[in-house]
Order: C-alpha cells, then sequence, then structure tokens
C-alpha cells in the first residue's frame, strides 16, 4: 500500500510539471510586449497631458522648476525666470486674478522640516499661472505655466 500511494505521488508530480512545461514561450512574450506597449501608450498620454515641459534652474542653481508652454508673442510672463520672489514679480507685472494653495508631499512626511511643504499658483487671466513655493521663509517662483486659455479664476480644482 505504502509503494502504491508513492507511486501516485510521483506520477501526479510528473503530470504537473509536464503540463505546466507546455505552456508556451510564446505567450509569454506576447503579454510582455502587451505590457510593454501599455506602458508606452500611458508614457505618451503623460506628456501629452503636461504638453511641451522643460526643466529648468535658477540662475544661482539651487532651484529646480519647470516652464510649461511656450509664452505668446506680448505675455507677461516671458521675463520671469525661476527663483525669483513673489514681490519681486509683483513689482514686474502686478497681481493675477486669483489664487488657489495646495500641500505638496513633503507635507505628509513625518519629522520632515526642510523647504517647499506648500505651494501656492497665481492665476494670470489669458497668460497661464505662476507656481512658488515656501524656501527660506520667501515665495520662490518654481514654475511657469504658459497658457493663452487660462480664464484667471479658481474652478476650485488643481
Amino acid at each position: 500500500m505504502d509503494k502504491f500511494f508513492v507511486k501516485c505521488i510521483m506520477f501526479t508530480a510528473v503530470t504537473i510539471m509536464a503540463l505546466s512545461g507546455c505552456t508556451s514561450n510564446e505567450s509569454r512574450e506576447e503579454r510582455r510586449e502587451e505590457r510593454r506597449e501599455a506602458r508606452a501608450a500611458a508614457r505618451e498620454a503623460r506628456q501629452a497631458e503636461q504638453g511641451d515641459v522643460r526643466r529648468v534652474k535658477s540662475d544661482d542653481g539651487r532651484i529646480d522648476g519647470f516652464i510649461r508652454g511656450t509664452p505668446a508673442p506680448h505675455s507677461k510672463f516671458k521675463h520671469l525666470r525661476i527663483g525669483m520672489t513673489h514681490s519681486e514679480i509683483m513689482s514686474l507685472i502686478g497681481e493675477g486674478s486669483d489664487r488657489r494653495a495646495y500641500i505638496t508631499g513633503k507635507g505628509y512626511v513625518p519629522f520632515y522640516f526642510g523647504n517647499d511643504i506648500t505651494r501656492f499658483e497665481v492665476l494670470y487671466r489669458g497668460s497661464g499661472t505662476l507656481v512658488y513655493s515656501d524656501r527660506w521663509g520667501y515665495a520662490v517662483l518654481v514654475g511657469i505655466n504658459h497658457d493663452a486659455s487660462e480664464s484667471g479664476y479658481n474652478s476650485g480644482r488643481r
């Protein structure tokens, strides 16, 4: 009885191994290729959603920022640079139409006492938005969104 039981287990194990080896490598390769294509499509969709985004540094090299889109010929934003303070920009182009504020992911990190915990955006009708970060006690420009279709009013969403 023991020999019969061992033979049954051995037969079952060999059968399972033989059947599992029958799956083709083609189907695995096809699934891999489908996943690659899906990731590429998602990457392209993200890039299309973001538009033309350029990563730039401030003049002193301490602040990383971004510029999205291209400025219109008579844009208020074409003389602005990443790293300028809010007061400098206010004296150059004036106050925006509206503003909105939000907390960055760093705000949720326990025991993080650094900069860039909060950001706020100032909306300019017909020009776009300026993104500021709280750095060293000053509101510093970290992003410029060129958008001629900007309504200039906070719709309650970011």
